[in-house]
């Protein structure tokens, strides 16, 4: 898939350009590998763009940010929500800099963050899948700022 977007300023001074590029093809019936490239221009606009991103600011650690994103991803099985002790399992590299983000795809743990994550999901019983994910990595532009996060999460969906 391709995606793109422009936005100005409310003065209309200032023009926004991001674009991404992503992909997902199944290896086989196990394994499926995906990934998303982007890059923006933000870093010339700092946080003239916040009212866009629900009001947070682009909070740049350096005169020269990245502008480059990208994600990849192998999956494991999956879940079917509806299938009791579905499960599944992922290993990615992400790297997820403010300046090539307005909405926050992922998490809000992994703005402006690169390194790795490693994760299972559980189906225990039908419409409930429980989840745990670690993530290692650092500031994409401050590499001496480490970031470890592990997360759990149990959803009930309906």
């Amino acid at each position: 898939y391709l995606s793109g977007m422009g936005l100005q300023d409310i003065y209309g001074k200032h023009n926004l350009q991001m674009f991404a590029v992503g992909f997902a093809s199944r290896l086989s019936p196990d394994f499926m590998l995906s990934g998303v490239y982007s890059h923006g221009n933000a870093s010339q606009y700092n946080n003239k763009f916040a009212p866009y991103r629900g009001g947070q600011s682009l909070n740049f650690n350096t005169n020269n940010p990245e502008k480059n994103g990208y994600m990849l991803q192998l999956n494991y099985k999956g879940i079917n929500i509806k299938q009791a002790n579905s499960y599944g399992a992922w290993i990615a590299y992400k790297q997820m800099p403010q300046t090539a983000t307005v909405s926050e795809t992922y998490v809000d743990e992994y703005t402006n963050q690169k390194g790795w994550e490693v994760g299972l999901e559980y189906v225990p019983i039908q419409y409930v899948n429980a989840k745990l994910l670690y993530f290692h990595g650092k500031d994409v532009n401050d590499g001496n700022a480490k970031r470890n996060i592990l997360r759990g999460e149990l959803v009930y969906n309906f």
